[in-house]
């Protein structure tokens, strides 16, 4: 009786888990050999091996989110925040190398817009000091690494130095996607992207930028022309590009226009702006869309260090 039972499990297993087999059809074949079979029995073990089945599938779907988890986020094998000085007036700047990374007289929403790719510092709030303290940033990485883990670990070095935490908000916002024209891109297409790839200036009438890049780092570039406005790149371009842009100024803009290096936010070229575009053989359309704001829950001043 006890080795006929287990035969029985035994096939029912072998029904489950066979190789292109259907649970149905290997428990109407036990029926129909005229093996013992206990309706009450077979139920139980049957739906014993469902849940377990359902459990490995459910398991395993999670195992990739668990490992990501697991896993920390990279981090520098050095680095140093120091606080600039009230009064001192120094260029910001990023410098990012594959071994490291050097940051200038950058705030903390700067410094957050380049760790976490936001295009805007209005899409960042929290504490009022984010804006009006600098700090310079000297990361080393223990080999070399590229832009997109530079990021991560800038991101690894904000969580340690200022307490920071944080969290994401996605709002419906007005905003520009930058398309493609009919008759497509009239750029040059280049196989490197230099390290400096753009000049910017300005003399009778026309501010130009002449710039190699790629068209999502353009995208991100434009709102400073647009009032602030996100601009999302929906041209589907990878490569890397060579061009000029040209923009027409207005005598009340010429007016307004900024010292050299200072932020172009707010000063509105956006009528050369568009025509600028159809030169490139893009265009830019107003639509509205979602778009991430970082909202900062809580963060400290560094200790100097």
């Amino acid at each position: 009786m006890r080795t006929e039972e287990t035969r029985t499990e035994e096939l029912l297993a072998l029904g489950m888990f066979g190789r292109g087999s259907r649970l149905g059809d290997r428990i109407e074949l036990l029926l129909e050999r005229g093996r013992h079979f206990s309706p009450r029995a077979s139920r139980r073990r049957v739906a014993a091996s469902v849940v377990a089945l359902f459990g490995c599938v459910i398991a395993g779907s999670l195992a990739p989110r668990l490992i990501a988890f697991a896993q920390a986020r990279p981090g520098f094998e050095v680095a140093s925040v120091r606080a600039v000085k009230p009064g001192t007036h120094a260029e910001p700047s990023v410098e990012p190398s594959p071994g490291g990374l050097t940051m200038r007289s950058k705030n903390l929403i700067g410094l957050l817009m380049w760790a976490y790719q936001i295009d805007e510092a209005n899409q960042i709030s929290g504490p009022d000091w984010i804006l009006t303290q600098d700090f310079d940033i000297t990361a080393k990485a223990a080999g070399p690494v590229s832009v997109d883990q530079l990021r991560l670990m800038l991101q690894t070095l904000l969580e340690e130095r200022f307490k920071l935490t944080l969290h994401r908000e996605q709002k419906i916002v007005p905003l520009y996607s930058l398309l493609l024209n009919k008759n497509g891109p009239k750029m040059h297409e280049v196989q490197e992207e230099p390290r400096n790839g753009a000049s910017l200036g300005w003399t009778d009438g026309m501010l130009t930028c002449q710039m190699v890049t790629h068209v999502s780092q353009l995208a991100a570039m434009l709102p400073a022309f647009l009032d602030g406005r996100p601009v999302q790149d929906k041209t589907g371009l990878t490569g890397v590009y060579e061009f000029t842009l040209n923009v027409e100024l207005d005598a009340d803009q010429m007016k307004r226009m900024p010292q050299a290096g200072a932020a172009f936010t707010g000063f509105g070229y956006t009528s050369g702006v568009f025509d600028a575009m159809e030169k490139l053989g893009l265009k830019l359309e107003a639509t509205k869309g979602p778009v991430d704001f970082l909202v900062i829950d809580h963060a400290e001043k560094p200790d100097a260090n």
